[in-house]
């Protein structure tokens, strides 16, 4: 079993980046805060990526997540700081 993208989202909004000063924070900051949190990882998330070396799956559906943020309706994505944005 895993979680899907949408978990991640969920999870990030509602416990992360809401709780975090401006209600935002980096793909770095995000990452951390999971590692650190209550977050039921299953065996499976933490499974090595077999396209980015050095990460687990987990990790690159946060950056699916970041990858997708223009045409989401929750977040937004700042250039200039590299921040997750609610909307």
């Amino acid at each position: 079993m895993k979680h899907t993208e949408d978990d991640f989202k969920k999870f990030i909004i509602e416990k992360i980046l809401l709780n975090l000063p401006n209600r935002c924070g980096s793909q770095k900051e995000i990452r951390e805060a999971l590692r650190a949190s209550n977050f039921p990882f299953y065996d499976e998330d933490k499974v090595k990526s077999p396209t980015r070396h050095g990460e687990e799956k987990w990790e690159q559906l946060i950056r699916n997540i970041v990858s997708h943020k223009n045409t989401d309706p929750e977040l937004t994505y700042n250039k200039d700081d590299h921040k997750i944005y609610l909307k």
